[in-house]
């Protein structure tokens, strides 16, 4: 009996080791494909955000391949760089009303060409659509809702922009083809 219980805890202690070396295996690979973007860039959808996230700063930075992402959590509260560097991404996304960062959000964006709104919570959107130069068209109800923001160079680089409330401006914005690094 007791060769059965010392080959039982043997087989055990194996088996356990077995599946502790898996699991850790694992988690390496979801850390590295994590990684900033660098280790995997072929991900080119992200599908499913958790619902109990509040920080997604620089979540997809850098994911050259991605091109859109279905949700974001109505819990997030930072999108700083969520999306920046990810040269191929052009879909119109809902910033969430509780978000109060989207600093560099779409910097280096440089296929993003959609509308986007900004919810009034925002407190920081500085370089939000830095160097955004497919960016043609923009909405400027800042003046209207926000009572202190930081948004320095929020446009800068984005000197494709023809419309602002769906009027046409001048274009080139700056004569210089710096864009914007004010808010309308």
């Amino acid at each position: 009996m007791k060769l059965y219980l010392d080959y039982l805890k043997l087989h055990f202690k194996s088996i356990l080791e077995y599946k502790l070396s898996f699991i850790l295996s694992l988690l390496s690979q979801v850390f590295v494909f994590f990684e900033n973007g660098n280790v995997n860039n072929n991900i080119t959808e992200c599908l499913n955000v958790r619902n109990d996230i509040t920080n997604m700063s620089n979540f997809f930075k850098n994911f050259k391949s991605l091109t859109n992402c279905r949700n974001i959590p109505n819990t997030v509260k930072n999108l700083s760089a969520t999306f920046s560097g990810c040269s191929n991404f052009n879909q119109a996304i809902t910033i969430p009303n509780g978000v109060t960062n989207i600093s560099e959000i779409f910097s280096q964006c440089s296929s993003f060409d959609q509308l986007i709104i900004i919810p009034s919570n925002v407190s920081n959107c500085s370089g939000a659509f830095s160097n955004c130069t497919a960016l043609k068209s923009i909405v400027s109800n800042w003046n209207n809702s926000y009572s202190s923001i930081t948004s320095t160079d929020c446009y800068v680089g984005c000197n494709a922009i023809e419309f602002i409330d769906g009027k046409s401006i001048i274009s080139p914005w700056t004569p210089q083809g710096k864009g914007l690094d004010e808010v309308p």
